[in-house]
Order: C-alpha cells, then structure tokens, then sequence
C-alpha cells in the first residue's frame, strides 16, 4: 500500500495528493494558503499538539504544533473517497467568519468533528490570538496558527479580550425537531454532524458588524453524513397532513471542510427537501428575537440545476437607505445579500422537509450529504475577487469575506439567458410598508408546475412578520409561487397587518416575459385593476388581515366580460355645489345597492335600491374631500366601479 509521509510543506497552488492516504506525524504540519487541497484517500494525523502553559498553539516559545492541516485565506480540503473515516489525534484548522453584532443571531455548523464520527463540541471552536498577544480586537493574522481556548458563560454578551473569547451559553441553540434546544453544557454537550447551532455574534459596540473570525479545529468530516427524518411525531392512529410545519424545519450546515454545492446536493434528496433558509442579520439593539431586525433568505433548487433566490427582508434605515434591497445607498456597510447556492465552510442553515406522507410516515427516510456534493469552485465576492482583506496594521491582511454571502455563481447578466433556455418565465413583486419595510414575492411560469406544490419552484416563508405579505392565504402561505401560464390566471394576495399601513407594490424584475402580457393588481373590493407595468399602486389599510381582496391578474375586468352589467352603462357626476352624487342608470339596469368606498378601502356611505330608477343621488354634505371610488351592484351580484372626486 502506498502512503505518503509529509513533513513541513507550504502549499501556494492546487495540491493533489493521489496516493491511498495523506499521513502526517510528529512536530508536521501542511499549511494551505488560498488554494484547495484534494486528497484522493484518507487523511491520517497521528500526533496530538502539546500546548505551552498558557495554553496557545503556534511557535511562540516550546510550543509543539502536533500533526495539523492549516487552512487559511479561503483554503479549501476535499477528499475523493466517500467511505473513509479521518483518523488520529491532530487537527486541521479552519476559519470562518461571521458579521453580525452582539446582539445580532448567526447560524454555524462544524466543518470538523471528534475522532469518532460522533458529531463535534463547541469547544472545538476556538479564536485567533495575534502572535504578539495585543488584544484580539487590534487585529488577527489569517496567516498565524496561534490560537486560545475559548470560554463559556453564562453572562449575555459574548465578550473579546486580551486572552480569551467568552461566548455566552444563553444564545448557544440547535433545532432537531420542532422545538429550539439549548446547548446548556458546550464542552460537553455534542450536535451531531449535518446538524447546524445558532449563536450570538461578537463585537464590543452595539453597531459593530465587522468581520469575526473563529477557528474550528478537529478531525475533518468526509464521506456520507446522514440526517434521519424518524424523529417526526406521529403515532398511530395520527394523520401526517395534521403535522405542524414546525417540526418539519431543521438547522443542518455545510458539514465539510469545503464548498457545499446545493445543486448537487437536492439532487439526491430530491422530493425531501423543499427550500433551503439563510438567517441574515440586521443591525439589531435587543436580544430579543421578536425585536430582531434580521430575516430570512429564502432559496429552491428545481432538479434541472436552475434556482431561485430572494434576499431577506430588512427594515428600511432612517438615512434613506435600505437593508437588503435593490438599489439602495448603503451597499457598502449593509451589502444585499442574495443566497447562492454554494455555502460556505461553517455555514448552517434551515432546511424545510417536504410535507409528504412518504417523508413523515417512512422512518427509514434520510437526508444525506455526500462528498460529491462538494465544490472545488472558490469563493469569490461579487466584485469577483476571492474576497476581500484588510490590513490589520502590522503588514498582514486578515479575511474579511462575507460569512453571510455564499458566493458568486451565476453572473447576474448571465441568469436571464440561463432562465429562458430552460423555459422559465418570472417577475417579482415588492411591497413597502410605510416605507420603512420591504418583502418580496416571487411568481415563476414554467411548463412543468402544477396546481399541487412543485418542489423547488414554491417556498414557504419560514416565519410570518408582524406586516407580511404572501401568495394564498395565511394558513397556507408562499413567497414563491409557480403556475403554468395562462391570461385568466387570478392569483390571490394576502396582507396581514398588526397597524395601519401605507402600502405600495410594484413588479419589478421580469424574465422572459412578454411586453405584451400585462400584470395587473386587482383589488376586488373596489373593482379596480392597476397595470403594474404602468405604474405602482398605493393604499392605506387598516390593521387587520386582507385574505379575499387583492390579486394578481393579467387581464382586465376579467369577471366582467361575460356579461353586460360594466360601467359603460352608468354616469356618475359629482355636483359638488350641491353636496350630491349623481349616479345615471339610462338602461334602467336592476340595481340592489351603490357603495361608496375611500382610498383606503373603508366603506363611507351605503344607498341600499329598492326600485329601479334610472338617476340616483347620494348626499355627500357629511364626507370629506377626496378621491372616492363608486361600486355599483347588480341585483345578480355583479359589480362594476368607478373612481369619483369630491371636492365641495
């Protein structure tokens, strides 16, 4: 059999170690420097380090560093063999960066785990110390592989200082099933591999969002991690379409030492999967994950390799600018952050299982993560640099690449060709709320979507906001929706609010659809379509939830044109001199009621018909000034509206 013994080697290109197994022992390392080093068997570091008395590693004074693996600067490990175990008692290092503040939530999952297979411990996540031993926060060396335990406590902050990281326990969560468990004992207490926990971020002001690099050291997982789905609770006699959706959401992470490609990997777990959830974090003031101003992003993956991604919703900055939107002036210090779907090293995420008697009903079920799943692409910023570094004062450059933002994919210039050639049509609607919130919809037109759900083309949103917005209704909502086409398509929207609201919506964004194919905002109540190609449409609502009053269509006045009640037969005249509304009924149509609504929906005045007529009046003394809009009922119940002014 052959083996390789390496000594002291620094790698500056791609590496490819082809024989059975990469073996090193004694006072050995690798150190990997912005390249991937691929491994075509198994990985065997045989000696543990042995610290010095304060307890650092590196080669500061007696230090031994034991047979470790350093990955730095985007270095990536990848290994050919599915079935191999990683074995001995070295590490390899690995960093991994988060943004967010201290008060603000992040999603981690080890890329390395204990010797046994058995899942990995967070004291195996440590912090970078500087050589010198200045405080961590006057900078890291991504080149150093100088490190310091890390502490647990039970304070509420994460805390950085001269000599350890203290992370707090209170913040320290994993989510298995339906429920967010505690990790009330981190040195102890294990998450299994595939599986993600959520922690605090660090940062000693309330608005530091810098970057924070940790370190993970351990044995690197490899080859085929399995997440049973036998945990879901169903017992006899129970109905599976009864089953919460919150047991069906779990907080997995990219389990290995290198890009995860998630195309390749909901190929194999197709029908199990529906969408995958990205936490991103705002500029929170509160621990409270109620008063969090973070979100969700939200990504599918449709078996055919396209996907579709849309970034969280932030809340709209007092300077104007925008988290997480299109366009705005504060790109620089809040970047939009649109998931791809290759994640990063150490990134966790939520994963909505599929609600499906085969997944619930079959314990036998797993999702698995394979070592094909993984990429040797190279994470690139969007401005298509491998990232970008800082210098921390003293010559180094430290990584401050975007933990949140899993890479550049597909050239945003590129998507629209890409889309059309699989038979993809889309746009997206935006909804501001007083301006001061967005959300966003996402509507997709392909020949392969069904009336049912379609996996990978239709998402649910992971939680409801105290203003949403979503397809369909509250207890059956979507923020991304796919229909076949069709111009008597009416899609229902529904806007649940805790206050009143300004509201605005828009459609932007649109792929491969036709010029000639309006998209019109319905609002039932009032009979009024708006062609969003057009123009915006504006309203101010009450606080409540609208289920059954606006919609999506891309045709007008659809309902009307099969009969000939429509407001052709009817002139309404405001004789604002004489505080009355005329209304004319020349064709002496059966009229059951004329309805007076303002802009906001709220009905002001109701005339109830007992008699047909053919002129109407209603006293306006007693409204206001303004712009009204006038539905006319038939005694069939159809309707038929039209905008009037008032102006006495």
């Amino acid at each position: 059999m052959n083996r390789i013994i390496i000594c002291l080697v620094f790698f500056t290109s791609i590496i490819k170690i082809q024989a059975q197994d990469l073996i090193i022992k004694g006072d050995n390392f690798i150190y990997v420097d912005n390249t991937v080093l691929y491994v075509n068997k198994g990985i065997d570091l045989q000696d543990k380090q042995t610290n010095s008395l304060d307890g650092s590693m590196g080669d500061d004074g007696g230090t031994t560093n034991g047979s470790n693996i350093y990955l730095r600067s985007g270095a990536q490990l990848i290994q050919g063999d599915n079935n191999y175990t990683n074995r001995g008692e070295g590490n390899v290092s690995i960093l991994v960066g988060g943004t967010a503040n201290k008060w603000s939530y992040e999603f981690f999952s080890s890329p390395v785990g204990l010797s046994d297979g058995s899942g990995y411990k967070l004291n195996q996540l440590d912090k970078k110390k500087k050589k010198n031993g200045d405080a961590l926060t006057n900078g890291i060396s991504s080149k150093s592989i100088n490190s310091r335990d890390v502490v647990f406590s039970t304070s509420h902050n994460n805390i950085l200082n001269n000599d350890k990281l203290q992370i707090s326990s209170r913040w320290l969560f994993k989510k298995e099933n339906e429920n967010w468990v505690m990790i009330n004992n981190p040195e102890g207490s294990k998450v299994n591999n595939g599986f993600g926990y959520m922690s605090k971020g660090l940062g000693e002001k309330d608005n530091d969002r810098s970057f924070h690099p940790y370190e993970f050291r351990g044995l690197p997982n490899n080859g085929d991690i399995e997440i049973p789905l036998d945990f879901i609770p169903i017992e006899d006699g129970d109905s599976y379409s009864e089953l919460d959706d919150d047991y069906l959401y779990l907080l997995l992470g990219n389990p290995y030492p290198s890009i995860l490609d998630l195309r390749k990997f909901i190929a194999d777990n197709k029908n199990i999967i529906e969408s995958f959830h990205f936490w991103q974090a705002g500029d929170d003031r509160s621990h409270s994950f109620g008063e969090s101003e973070g979100g969700y992003a939200t990504l599918t993956v449709p078996v055919d390799g396209a996907y579709e991604a849309e970034a969280a919703t932030f809340k709209i900055l007092k300077g104007g600018g925008v988290f997480g939107n299109d366009g705005n002036n504060d790109e620089e210090k809040f970047p939009k952050k649109n998931p791809r779907p290759l994640v990063p090293i150490g990134q966790g995420f939520l994963v909505k299982l599929h609600h499906s008697e085969e997944n619930i009903l079959n314990s036998s079920k797993k999702i698995v993560f394979k070592n094909k799943h993984r990429s040797n692409k190279k994470r690139v910023s969007d401005n298509g640099k491998w990232q970008q570094n800082e210098n921390n004062g003293d010559g180094d450059t430290i990584e401050t690449g975007d933990f949140f933002r899993p890479g550049k994919d597909i050239k945003d210039d590129d998507k629209e060709t890409l889309l059309t050639s699989l038979g993809y049509s889309k746009f997206r609607l935006n909804l501001n709320f007083n301006n001061e919130l967005d959300k966003k919809l996402v509507m997709t037109f392909h020949d392969n979507a069904t009336d049912g759900f379609d996996i990978g083309l239709e998402a649910k949103p992971p939680m409801i906001t105290n203003n949403d917005v979503f397809w369909g209704t509250k207890n059956n909502p979507l923020i991304f929706l796919a229909n076949k086409f069709d111009k008597s398509l009416s899609l229902p929207i529904t806007i649940d609010l805790n206050t009143q609201q300004y509201v605005e919506i828009n459609v932007y964004d649109l792929i491969n659809i036709p010029d000639n194919t309006q998209i019109y905002l319905h609002d039932i109540l009032t009979d009024t379509y708006i062609n969003l190609r057009d123009q915006n449409f504006s309203i101010n609502l009450d606080k409540g939830t609208y289920e059954n009053r606006f919609e999506i269509t891309f045709q007008e006045n659809s309902s009307l044109n099969q009969t000939d009640f429509n407001v052709n037969l009817f002139k309404i005249i405001s004789d604002n001199k004489n505080k009355r509304l005329l209304v004319y009924n020349p064709k002496l149509k059966s009229i059951k009621s004329i309805k007076l609504y303002d802009t906001s929906g709220k009905e002001v005045h109701r005339l109830m018909i007992s008699k047909t007529s053919n002129v109407y009046e209603i006293s306006t003394s007693n409204i206001s000034n303004g712009v009204f809009i006038a539905k006319i009922e038939s005694t069939e119940n159809s309707s038929c509206s039209k905008r009037v002014i008032i102006n006495k």
